[in-house]
């Protein structure tokens, strides 16, 4: 995480945000597994976006995965991206 904070010079929030982001979890389930609001999830997602240069969480979790930024965020693949079909049950 480190790298990442560095790379980008994001705080440590911004940081967990953006690798909860990468692995393509939603605004809620970030707040819920960093114990934080909504709001605030929101609030770190657009300070991420403007220092990463990007547009959207999708082009986050590319650029995570083309250029590796942190342990966490190396498990992202783009099959992590896609959903699964309906009814698929794994």
């Amino acid at each position: 995480m480190r790298r990442l904070q560095s790379r980008f010079r994001l705080t440590l929030r911004e940081a967990q945000v953006a690798m909860c982001v990468a692995r393509g979890q939603a605004n809620g389930e970030v707040a819920t597994e960093l114990g934080i609001r909504e709001k605030t999830v929101k609030n770190a997602l657009m300070a991420v976006f403007l220092k990463c240069r990007v547009r959207n969480r999708v082009e986050l979790a590319l650029k995570a995965h083309d250029a590796p930024i942190g342990d966490e965020v190396l498990r992202v693949s783009a099959a992590d991206l896609i959903p699964a079909p309906l009814g698929d049950s794994a």
